[in-house]
């Protein structure tokens, strides 16, 4: 028997803002913008944000939420064929979620920044790709399908003042 280094969220339905899902929404969040857009300061204050909004959205713990910086040199980036100082948030999600879900975490994701960064709106792209549960592992583990957490064993209900690791189950 195995026991998962980290264990995950319980399988229940929630409301927290406008979205509801049921927890399994591991993400990776890649931002990319030019060298000399964001401080070390900045990109962690990016980084708390993606994770507030990612939790708020999907109803899961803090862990599950994964955000890599990159940037690129100056005059390295186009719109139409002008130089510019193109930024994106390109979020990885599981499959599943409604579109509704989708396009208010898009937007979500669109506002902090552009109040986080003041970037322009022709130089702002932000996506989300979607991975089926299969092709994605979460804590070690291949992800559950949309909906079938609460018949998994890997998976407990979270009691009261239980961290997400302590809850973990043995399978």
């Amino acid at each position: 028997m195995k026991r998962p280094r980290h264990g995950c969220g319980p399988s229940t339905a929630s409301v927290i803002g406008h979205f509801k899902k049921e927890s399994s929404s591991t993400a990776l969040y890649t931002v990319t913008t030019p060298d000399w857009l964001l401080s070390v300061q900045q990109r962690e204050v990016i980084a708390t944000e993606l994770v507030r909004i990612h939790t708020a959205a999907m109803n899961v713990p803090a862990n599950l939420v994964h955000s890599c910086f990159s940037t690129y040199p100056r005059g390295h980036a186009y719109v139409a064929n002008e130089r510019s100082a193109v930024c994106s948030i390109v979020g990885v999600i599981p499959a599943g979620h409604t579109p509704e879900e989708k396009s208010r975490l898009v937007q979500s994701l669109w506002k902090m920044f552009k109040e986080k960064t003041e970037a322009s709106d022709r130089d702002l792209f932000v996506a989300l790709q979607e991975v089926a549960a299969s092709q994605a592992t979460e804590n070690g583990w291949v992800m559950p399908e949309m909906g079938t957490r609460k018949n998994n064993p890997r998976y407990g209900v979270l009691g009261p003042n239980k961290t997400w690791s302590e809850n973990a189950k043995v399978v």
